[in-house]
């Protein structure tokens, strides 16, 4: 989700998975919690709390701020991205999906905007983004456009892929919406309805910065159904900002070549790898296979900007080399891990096998001197088979301001205390690149939660030069039988405080 790659990962063509790990909770700090008053809910559709803070060497032990879901079964948080800073105030913003969000009884999803502040985001809801076309999944994926046009004011990019034309079922649609100091029209800037019966367009959105250097943000957009004449191949479609917004048409065009690669499933916005002036970036395609042993192994392509963005190709690839690894389950940009002046690469592939089956695995590409290293310098898997480790991965920037830059992996379905109560690692960075233990570890600690299945950097929510993590849990239940899904935002902390593991502790947040 930094560059938010992804916008988290696409439920549309997940197995399902789970995990474990050890807990570290001290009896007197679960007595304070236990009795501590907790904040206050919000009026609006989405409950909206914040909680007091604990402290450790990469990220607060408890999150700041939870966001929950309105409804049943609206899958909120299955997508979850910073939107930049929307209003220009300084503050980054952030941006939740609920894709069966109901509108006007109809599950044709949304897109929920909170600005940040002094005292981090918002306890109210900014703005309800939604579409006029019913069942259109709107919300699917969300992400930060950059600043698309130029105004100095970030941009959002919303994706609908059951967006339905006549006799088009499923041809899918994306939907832009401008930044401004009034903030977000709730009426998109720009539309574009995709080509093709049944290929999700919109499926995947990212803002990928200015890629032609001209002074524009530019959007990358995955139709990862399209079939062309290869079946559910997917495509990948690069928009150009200027100063009127995105251009109607792409002006760069893929596809994945292989039936059922589902080409462009994540893309991610890597920042300029070369230092050549443009920017870059990373698509996707994790059912791709290369030999008749390696079916659904994955890959990963690299490309790099140019002024004449019509013939991009790619300049690097990776692949999972091995059987149903799925390597390309996620990406995004690393940040510089190592502090070399070069960003890295992260790539999740949560079918992994490594010593067990399916635990799932993330691994960092380095930087060298502009360009990546071909075979992965960190390495690490999930500790459970079928955990879902490296079903989403976040380059978090600098989370406790040492100038390195941090990592996290997602686990969706991590069991601890609770079934796939899902769990988030968070890795440090340092001179040597990427520790190889996690510093800081989160669980959603109530069972079938699926915390971690959508992660993302927060940017800066209340603007202290710390990063901050958004994640999202899209079947967190409320009273045990309700499916509305959450939310969660944990702010960057100071590297010199002392290292605490937690358990997240959903109970107490909710004000019941």
């Amino acid at each position: 989700m930094g560059p938010a790659s992804q916008a988290g990962p696409q439920r549309m063509f997940i197995l399902k998975h789970r995990t474990r790990s050890p807990l570290f909770f001290p009896a007197m700090l679960l007595i304070l919690l236990t009795a501590w008053p907790w904040g206050k809910t919000s009026t609006s559709p989405i409950s909206v709390v914040q909680a007091a803070l604990e402290v450790n060497t990469a990220l607060y032990m408890l999150p700041d701020w939870v966001s929950e879901g309105g409804d049943q079964g609206v899958e909120y948080g299955a997508s979850v991205a910073s939107a930049g800073d929307i209003n220009n105030d300084g503050f980054a913003d952030v941006v939740v999906g609920a894709w069966k969000y109901y509108v006007n009884d109809e599950r044709s999803g949304s897109a929920f905007v909170f600005l940040g502040g002094p005292s981090g985001l918002s306890q109210t809801l900014y703005k309800q983004l939604s579409p006029t076309e019913p069942n259109s999944y709107f919300g699917f994926s969300v992400c930060g456009a950059g600043d698309v046009n130029g105004d100095d004011f970030d941009d959002i990019i919303i994706g609908a892929p059951n967006h339905r034309e006549p006799e088009l079922e499923s041809i899918g649609s994306a939907h832009l919406y401008l930044g401004s100091a009034a903030g977000i029209n709730e009426t998109p800037a720009w539309s574009k309805i995709g080509i093709g019966r049944a290929s999700q367009f919109g499926s995947t959105v990212c803002g990928v910065g200015d890629v032609n250097n001209d002074g524009f943000d530019d959007v990358l957009i995955a139709a990862t159904t399209l079939s062309n004449p290869e079946i559910n191949e997917g495509g990948v479609y690069l928009f150009l900002g200027s100063a009127l917004g995105l251009s109607n048409d792409p002006a760069w065009m893929m596809e994945g070549n292989q039936s059922y690669a589902v080409f462009g499933y994540a893309l991610a916005g890597l920042g300029d790898l070369n230092y050549d002036g443009y920017a870059d970036f990373a698509v996707s395609a994790p059912s791709f296979q290369n030999g008749t042993d390696e079916e659904q192994e994955g890959k990963v392509w690299v490309f790099y900007g140019a002024a004449d963005v019509s013939t991009l190709a790619p300049v690097w690839s990776a692949e999972g080399n091995q059987y149903d690894a799925r390597f390309g389950s996620a990406l995004d940009s690393a940040g510089d891990v190592n502090g070399d002046g070069y960003l890295d690469l992260i790539v999740g592939a949560r079918g992994y096998d490594d010593n067990l089956t399916d635990n799932g695995a993330a691994f960092v590409f380095y930087n060298n001197n502009g360009e990546l290293n071909p075979t992965p310098n960190w390495t690490d898997s999930g500790s459970q088979e079928f955990s879902g480790y490296g079903i989403s991965v976040a380059g978090l920037g600098d989370v406790n301001e040492d100038g390195y830059g941090d990592i996290a992996v997602g686990a969706h379905y991590y069991t601890d205390d609770q079934s796939k109560e899902g769990a988030v690692f968070v890795y440090r960075g340092s001179p040597v690149g990427v520790e190889s233990s996690p510093t800081w570890q989160a669980n959603g600690n109530k069972a079938d939660t699926e915390f971690g299945y959508a992660i993302a950097a927060a940017g800066f929510v209340n603007n202290d030069t710390k990063a901050d993590l958004i994640v999202g849990a899209p079947a967190y239940k409320k009273d045990e039988k309700i499916v509305m899904g959450r939310a969660y935002v944990f702010l960057g902390a100071d590297a010199s405080q002392v290292f605490v593991h937690r358990s997240y502790l959903p109970m107490l947040l909710t004000g019941h």
